[in-house]
């Protein structure tokens, strides 16, 4: 009986937790099936964008990607989260040293053709995605590989993909 009461703050604390666990659950908003397909249908379906890219992703490459989580996703057994670069910010030094950070960098990066794949979708930093898109306009290291329309809850957009030439 004594080593009993050894389990009595445990006893106490599992109690205590689950009763402010109830009154802080009681306070939150319901989390339902309407919310989570709101939430889920907010990305654009990135299955076709996957087929097309398949055949230009490997474990040597560098790309660049408004939200490269998908791809990553996809292929976990060719490619890394390193050779992925996002728009969310970018420091680039070019092969004469010289270093540059931010919108700069993606402009120094796209004119030296460092990106051998190229996937933008619009939403995720429309304002990184113009950068990016004057930067590989008239670029003779890259070349559209495919335009593809998507429909999200926010409205339409388009992959954007473009692949390396030289």
């Amino acid at each position: 009986m004594p080593l009993l009461w050894a389990y009595t703050p445990l006893l106490a604390f599992t109690v205590a937790h689950y009763l402010v666990s109830l009154r802080v659950n009681g306070f939150t908003r319901d989390f339902d099936i309407a919310q989570a397909d709101w939430r889920f249908a907010l990305w654009p379906d990135s299955s076709k964008t996957v087929r097309i890219i398949e055949p230009h992703v490997n474990s040597r490459g560098r790309y660049l990607g408004s939200t490269p989580e998908a791809p990553l996703y996809s292929f976990r057994e060719k490619t890394t989260h390193r050779q992925w670069q996002s728009v969310f910010g970018m420091e680039y030094t070019d092969g004469k040293g010289e270093y540059s950070a931010g919108d700069a960098a993606y402009r120094a990066a796209l004119r030296d053709g460092a990106f051998d794949l190229i996937v933008l979708d619009g939403l995720t930093d429309p304002r990184v995605d113009d950068v990016i898109a004057g930067a590989v306009r008239g670029n003779p290291h890259y070349r559209l590989l495919a335009n593809l329309p998507f429909r999200n809850s926010a409205g339409t957009g388009e992959y954007r993909i473009r692949v390396k030439t030289s």
